[in-house]
């Protein structure tokens, strides 16, 4: 057994973290990152499950327990498009531009790949510990404020990270499966940047980049 691989993915994970929360100001060399972190993590995994055919299952990347995680994500998820759809409306901006109906698009990939850190590797890591293994509640928690500072420095998206955070890290140890998480996370994440924050990611990369 490799002893050093989990703090070798942790070391990953923080290095990973911190490319993330130091390049947010420049959209175009933000999207070049968010690729390049996309790229990398994808070839973890692809080695891994070559080395070890139950890294997939194990990570959370299976079918077993699709299902009872879309039960529990989709109403979740419903409520919260909600909640921010009569936010939006109330500020008469409840549209839905074409580019951040690309985003719906291409976004997922992204939130598929934050959720494989914040629960494949965070919240795996931290159950592994004998202390926190038996306290699945404290585990989620600090997930979620894992995942909230990590979206640092706007306040509503650091709260509204932590809360979902939580949410889905309890969903996770439950049935251990990303993809509804994923999906949930790149929707809710576009609708939240764009109803709430005012912002449209692709089209300020677009506009960075002179293309649009």
């Amino acid at each position: 057994m490799d002893t050093a691989r989990p703090f070798r993915e942790v070391f990953a994970l923080i290095a990973t973290a911190l490319a993330h929360l130091l390049t947010w100001q420049w959209p175009v060399v933000h999207a070049v990152v968010v690729i390049i972190i996309m790229g990398g993590w994808t070839a973890w995994i692809v080695r891994r499950c070559r080395r070890d055919a139950d890294t997939r299952a194990r990570l959370g990347l299976k079918r077993g327990g699709f299902a009872h995680t879309l039960k529990l994500v989709a109403p979740l998820a419903t409520v919260t498009a909600g909640l921010m759809a009569a936010y939006a409306w109330s500020q008469g901006r409840l549209d839905i531009p074409w580019t951040t109906a690309v985003l719906f698009l291409v976004y997922p990939a992204w939130g598929l790949v934050q959720q494989l850190l914040v629960q494949g590797v965070f919240v795996q890591q931290m159950r592994a510990q004998p202390n926190l293994g038996r306290r699945p509640w404290l585990v989620a928690l600090i997930a979620g404020a894992f995942f909230g500072v990590v979206h640092w420095p706007f306040p509503l998206l650091m709260v509204a990270t932590a809360l979902m955070g939580t949410a889905f890290a309890f969903i996770y140890m439950r049935y251990q499966n990303l993809w509804p998480l994923g999906i949930a996370h790149g929707w809710l994440g576009a609708l939240f940047f764009l109803w709430v924050m005012d912002k449209d990611p692709m089209a300020l990369t677009l506009a960075a980049a002179q293309i649009m």
